[in-house]
């Protein structure tokens, strides 16, 4: 079914014009009674969002505002129309090369509920919805640790079994048998010299992702490192090893649709340096 709906999307961008198949996804905010400024729990809910798309990756974005029944219709346009100004002068400031296509603000949503003082929460608010392309990505061919043999100098070996917790550079438990393979490799290829590379899902590819056990910007980084770390522990020469952080670049599941997906792009691979 998912391989029928892409060729149905495919072909429908083609004959827009567009020669890559194309997704819609739509974030709604909700606001309170005449209130047009974004809220907090709004702010983190929209960044989170905007995270999951590289700006090359959306095609265009439309921002509505709309009201409840509550006020006049002059009042209810212009606060419709300052909520999606609003929350288009945030956008930008997160995205500032965002194709937004078009802001307005259409006033009050139905139903009308007479004597009903509260109004109608869910139809005050901002409908974003973003036209997006859906990379369909080749698989990158995978070598296991078991044909280290096999792998030239300069190539990566991606660790499909070495995974993290999101936003931390801990480890999932699952992984330790992969790094005590990792280990054992490089004891047995004592010539061996390796370059860790930590990535983060969740984020683009400029970006790196938020550590929360450090608290600083370099979760990609710190995971490379966690690995270098537990290497030299083990009795690895620091001079054989090296790490370095990629944050969202080179996915290996885009887009991430499930937290399956998001797990797989929370990893280090390693590149060979010298054999």
């Amino acid at each position: 079914m998912k391989t029928l709906f892409f060729l149905l999307m495919f072909i429908t961008c083609i004959s827009a014009g567009h020669a890559f198949p194309v997704g819609q996804d739509t974030l709604k905010l909700c606001y309170d009674i005449d209130q047009h400024e974004l809220s907090k729990a709004n702010k983190e809910k929209l960044q989170l969002f905007l995270q999951h798309y590289p700006v090359d990756s959306v095609i265009s974005l439309s921002i509505t505002g709309y009201t409840d029944f509550l006020g006049s219709k002059t009042w209810n346009n212009r606060l419709s129309r300052r909520r999606a100004e609003t929350a288009k002068s945030f956008i930008i400031e997160q995205k500032n090369k965002i194709n937004i296509t078009e802001c307005v603000g259409k006033g009050e949503l139905p139903p009308v509920l007479q004597g009903n003082m509260s109004g109608v929460p869910e139809n005050r608010r901002v409908e974003i919805i973003l036209q997006k392309k859906i990379h369909t990505s080749q698989p990158r061919s995978a070598v296991s640790l078991d044909n280290i043999d096999q792998v030239k100098k300069g190539e990566n070996i991606i660790l499909r079994n070495m995974n993290f917790e999101g936003g931390r550079h801990i480890l999932l438990p699952r992984s330790v048998p992969e790094l005590d393979k990792l280990f054992d490799i490089l004891t047995t290829h004592p010539l061996l010299v390796i370059a860790i590379q930590g990535y983060v899902c969740c984020t683009d590819s400029l970006h790196d992702g938020a550590d929360f056990d450090t608290h600083d910007e370099h979760l990609s980084v710190n995971r490379a490192k966690a690995i270098y770390d537990l290497l030299v522990t083990k009795g690895i020469k620091s001079s054989r090893l090296s790490y370095e952080g990629f944050g969202g670049k080179r996915p290996l599941v885009f887009p991430e649709y499930s937290e399956e997906d998001k797990e797989q792009n929370r990893r280090v691979e390693i590149k060979v340096i010298m054999k």
